[in-house]
């Protein structure tokens, strides 16, 4: 690999990942303020919040990995000018 492929595959891959976490952050601080009444309600366990949290994420990235791909991407070459 030369060193400009390794340059821009970095320089892609952090905002990717930045767009990827604030992306899924988003929904599922949204999806927990809908259903926080009634996740206190019923006492649920922190570790079965997760796995529901991570069960609810995997189909969703669906949506959110083009997203954050493009805005990436977007910073990438606006960094590169």
């Amino acid at each position: 690999m030369k060193i400009i492929d390794r340059y821009m595959l970095r320089s892609l891959l952090e905002p990717l990942t930045y767009c990827l976490l604030a992306f899924s952050m988003l929904f599922i601080v949204l999806d927990l303020f809908d259903h926080l009444s009634k996740i206190l309600d019923a006492k649920t366990p922190l570790p079965l919040i997760f796995g529901y949290y991570l069960a609810l994420l995997l189909p969703t990235l669906e949506f959110i990995a083009p997203a954050s791909l493009m805005l990436g991407t977007l910073y990438a070459l606006w960094h590169l000018r």
